[in-house]
């Protein structure tokens, strides 16, 4: 398991490493640097980093090396801003004090934890503290131009930075208005929710918050708060069975892992939960075995620093026992992971339909009206409501998000059409234009709503669906997820609902690396390199044993099936997709059915597609039936319009019954919204949906007792049927 002591190990290497390139780095920087840069002047990051982890092992040592080599770092930063054009500096009305010596929202705190260690070292004159301090103080400045506020990294990171110079420089009348700017900008976040959605940058919101409460000496308080016990539970249900944290929104792969393994292990701690101490373990497994250059690096290790001061040894790992389930709920988490298992060979898909939410919408407006971001959902989240952001097998991924972005200021790959999901667009696509072509716009984002209608593990299998109000073009798109864990399969129904009459092209995306072979609407693929980050020349080689079979059925409607070659997640990608381009009737609807079967790659695909099949459809695309004949036939009935068997009468309760909701699947009857039958040798297994029966093969399984009701205003009163939110059963009977 991971242990303070390995926490250690790995700094004392990092600390020996980062001497060995400290003036390497530094020329690099030096030769690199762009006074154009829209951030400003930003001295070179290793250089506070590397002050702070020689301080942290002074303070454990107290070898004088640490120090005399902090000192250095310390010292060093003012004399580089002579790089910086004077013509510049009269651009930014925020360097009217100076330039900062250290860029104060990822950069600061690890210069001042430096300092802080070795102020009473005695390596340190008083010139010397005064120049470093001056150099705090230089860099707190531009806070007061730009604080960025909002429950976000970038707000909190200010916040940690302005209470921490506070504790350096002590109290004075320039740093009570520090602690005051902390205050108002931390009261966003203190008891509340984050308005990010990214993988990459709630970990820095969430470190920043917990170091506030300890600065503030308030961390009983901050620890009680329902919010803060809800991140720490919120990564740890995300977390793969081996340790990695999906991407998703503004992120890269794996990033940011070290960071959130110093709140889990604050966390763990804190609680003495020992999921979250286990999720730590998992973490840094995962996290040491993507290091394929065996480098140590001293930007982990300044994470790491606060790792091993918050571990308790003590705590016991415990694996977790849950299986599929709600990431954490369907108001500000908005995900859904499907597992299997927590062996490191397990599958696991994770479903994001995080939009906006209906909160924080004042630091949401000034964000949209202060940056030039206008293709992200605030903050720092993607087009990726009613999107699969990853699938593994046996760490083999099979489908992952679409990355960040190439440079500044826009994610390129923020856009809905990067991600497994479904576009809109309205016109029609010709044929001499491919389908990337025509559905690539401008990349805005566009804002939707979106609600969870339903989430249920039968065992047998497990459901989730979800809906997406989308405003341009007008219409309704719910996206269905059957995984058949018997099977290891995911069957997905894409159903949409047009309230708008006119030309429209809906096109059902999924994104791969390589297309390894494919038989009509079928396709095999795998994902050969996982690139970190743009221009990364040492991509992680992904393993091979699995491929995914991503299949389109057919569903009675006249569609098309392309593929193209694309830029994607920093490399070369491919872009499958099965799409209508049409005129829509308003209230016309309309179902995609994709299949999606990770299996070995030596498997032959004609063994592993048509396994499901549309046994029926309803004329209007309002209900369907599946079947799949795997280790069993399991028949799967999906009611795509809700308000099918609904009474118009709003005066009326219940505004259903059996007769006029029952629909008639051929071998199933039911008025459910979903209904699944599993066809044994000797018994037949069900369960359904909102619903109050189900009949199979001409043959009642399930009738829920009826209920009196009264009609209000009246005393009249009938007995009437009943919907139960849930219910399964089985009966004994030979197959026929």
């Amino acid at each position: 398991m991971a242990t303070k002591k390995q926490y250690l190990n790995y700094i004392e290497k990092a600390v020996e490493q980062g001497r060995t390139r400290y003036n390497e780095d530094l020329e690099k920087w030096k030769n690199n640097f762009d006074p154009n840069y829209v951030f400003g002047y930003c001295s070179p990051a290793h250089i506070p980093i590397q002050a702070h982890i020689e301080g942290f092992m002074y303070s454990l040592n107290g070898k004088e090396e640490h120090a005399i080599w902090a000192k250095k770092c310390l010292l060093e930063v003012e004399g580089l801003k002579k790089i910086y054009p004077e013509e510049k500096i009269k651009q930014h009305p925020e360097y009217q004090k100076g330039l900062p010596s250290v860029e104060p929202a990822f950069s600061l705190q690890p210069y001042i934890y430096g300092y802080l260690y070795i102020r009473k070292s005695g390596i340190l004159n008083n010139y010397e503290k005064l120049q470093i301090e001056n150099s705090i103080k230089s860099s707190i400045n531009p806070i007061f131009h730009f604080p960025e506020w909002g429950a976000h990294n970038r707000s909190m990171l200010r916040v940690w930075s302005l209470a921490l110079a506070v504790k350096a420089l002590g109290k004075n009348q320039d740093t009570e208005e520090w602690q005051k700017l902390a205050d108002y900008l931390a009261e966003e976040t203190w008891g509340k929710w984050s308005i990010e959605d990214a993988e990459l940058y709630i970990a820095l919101w969430f470190i920043a918050s917990i170091h506030y409460a300890e600065l503030i000496n308030k961390e009983h308080e901050y620890f009680s708060m329902p919010q803060t016990r809800y991140y720490f539970d919120y990564i740890t249900r995300l977390l793969t069975s081996y340790g990695q944290i999906p991407d998703f929104g503004d992120s890269h792969f794996n990033s940011n892992w070290y960071i959130w393994l110093a709140c889990l292990e604050k966390g763990a701690s804190v609680y003495n939960c020992g999921y979250m101490k286990y999720a730590a373990q998992k973490i840094w497994e995962f996290g040491l075995s993507q290091n394929n250059s065996n480098e140590y690096s001293s930007g982990i290790a300044n994470y790491l620093a606060y790792a091993y001061q918050w571990a308790d040894d003590t705590v016991k790992p415990a694996k977790p026992d849950w299986k599929s389930g709600e990431v954490l709920e369907e108001l500000v988490g908005k995900k859904i992971a499907f597992r299997n298992g927590w062996d490191d060979s397990s599958t696991y898909l994770l479903l994001n339909y995080r939009d906006e939410g209906y909160y924080g919408y004042i630091p949401r407006k000034y964000l949209r009206t202060t940056l030039s971001v206008r293709a992200e959902k605030m903050h720092h989240g993607h087009s990726d409501e009613n999107s699969i952001v990853f699938l593994v097998k046996d760490k083999n991924i099979l489908l992952n998000d679409g990355g960040y972005r190439e440079n500044l200021p826009n994610g390129k790959y923020r856009a809905d059409i990067y991600h497994n999901r479904l576009v809109f667009r309205e016109g029609l696509k010709n044929e001499s234009t491919s389908l990337y072509d025509f559905v690539h716009d401008e990349g805005y984002y566009k804002k939707v709503v979106t609600e969870k209608l339903h989430f249920q593990d039968f065992g047998r299998l497990c459901i989730s669906r979800t809906r997406l109000y989308n405003t341009l073009p007008h219409l309704i798109w719910d996206r269905i997820i059957t995984y058949l864990e018997n099977e290891d399969v995911f069957i997905v129904i894409d159903w949409i609902y047009s309230k708008f009459k006119g030309d429209m092209t809906v096109a059902n995306l999924w994104h791969t690396g390589k297309i390894l072979e494919q038989r009509e609407n079928a396709f095999d693929t795998c994902i050969p390199y996982i690139y970190r980050y743009p221009g990364d020349i040492n991509p992680i080689r992904n393993k091979d044993n699995f491929s995914l079979c991503i299949e389109f059925l057919d569903n009675g409607r006249d569609k098309k099936v392309e593929f193209n070659t694309i830029k994607r997640h920093y490399g070369n990608g491919v872009m499958i997709s099965q799409y209508n381009s049409r005129e829509y009737k308003e209230r016309e609807t309309d179902c995609f059915v994709t299949v999606l079967t990770p299996h070995e790659t030596s498997a032959d695909m004609g063994k592993i597609t048509g396994k499901a099949v549309v046994e029926w459809i309803s004329e209007n695309k309002d209900a369907i039936l599946l079947t799949y004949r795997g280790k069993s036939t399991v028949y799967l009935t999906y009611k795509l319009d809700l308000e099918k068997g609904i009474m118009a009468d709003e005066n009326e309760y219940p505004r259903y019954t059996w007769e006029s909701g029952k629909i008639n699947y051929e071998k199933v009857v039911t008025d459910a919204d979903f209904s699944y039958i599993d066809e044994l040798d000797n018994k037949v297994k069900y369960g359904f949906i909102n619903g109050s029966g189900i009949e199979f093969a001409g043959k009642g399984l399930y009738r829920t007792p009826d209920f009196t009701t009264y009609k209000f205003g009246t005393d009249v009163a009938n007995a009437t049927n009943h919907k139960w939110r849930v219910w399964t059963g089985e009966e004994n009977r030979p197959k026929k």
